[in-house]
């Protein structure tokens, strides 16, 4: 969906935000999908990521209002990330739910640049890791830390294409015991018209306990960069198993002070 010019600036000034210096560099944000992004914010710098989804799992409908995540840059190389997570509101044949998910706090170190060939070459390459704070709402939010460590490959495998992979594991509070749990996700965006992109990701959840049901998903998104400083985006997902969600919406904004 391509935003009009001047609809992007309603936004920015309904929000209060300042309008961006000519000939900086457009920001890369961690928004939409699952796969984290190569880059970090640049030092003394600050980017604001949040987000809307809608899901239903068979009679359970599911609102997500927040998926804030706030990443500062602290040197060229390293990012701090907090993520304030959403107010989850659920409606279900056998009870509603409400309340916020607990927060999470961690860092982005790049390790290393990428050979700069398109189509071929050595990936770029960085660490996240993090962990959740158990401070969210009862029956929402874990008892327990729940910590996480991700690798994340970029490459450019075309003029117009980039390829974001993340592989990782958490160790997970079930509530009765600790679960540690592998993911992985593939994210592909693709230059359409001016600065609109397609966005296609796949993600899979991989309990390391045997009995433990696996989970993934396929997500469609368009974005939009409006300016160097601010991103829309708006997709749609489904999940590829009975546990996931059947379908979800999601829309989303990202702006870098």
């Amino acid at each position: 969906m391509r935003v009009c010019d001047g609809c992007a600036a309603l936004v920015i000034g309904a929000l209060g935000l300042a309008s961006p210096v000519a000939g900086e560099e457009p920001l890369v944000s961690n928004r939409p999908g699952f796969s984290n992004t190569w880059e970090v914010v640049e030092p003394g710098r600050v980017e604001l990521n949040a987000g809307l989804q809608v899901g239903r799992v068979e009679d359970d409908e599911t609102i997500s209002f927040g998926q804030v995540l706030v990443r500062a840059g602290l040197t060229e190389r390293l990012e701090l990330r907090l993520g304030l997570n959403s107010y989850v509101d659920l409606e279900s044949p056998s009870g509603d739910l409400s309340g916020f998910e607990d927060p999470t706090l961690g860092v982005k170190l790049q390790l290393f640049e990428g050979s700069g060939e398109v189509g071929a070459g050595k990936p770029e390459a960085a660490l996240i890791l993090q962990s959740t704070v158990p401070i969210g709402s009862d029956r929402i939010g874990a008892s327990d830390p729940q910590p996480a460590g991700i690798l994340v490959l970029s490459w450019d495998p075309g003029a117009r294409l980039h390829l974001d992979t993340n592989h990782g594991v958490s160790y997970l509070d079930t509530g009765a015991d600790r679960l540690a749990e592998a993911f992985a996700s593939y994210g592909l965006a693709v230059s359409l018209v001016g600065e609109l992109a397609l966005y296609l990701e796949y993600a899979a959840f991989l309990p390391l306990e045997r009995g433990a049901d696996d989970a993934s998903f396929l997500f469609a998104a368009l974005t939009y960069l409006s300016s160097p400083r601010l991103q829309l985006d708006l997709g749609v997902g489904r999940g590829l198993n009975r546990e996931d969600p059947d379908h979800f919406v999601s829309a989303g904004i990202a702006y870098r002070w």
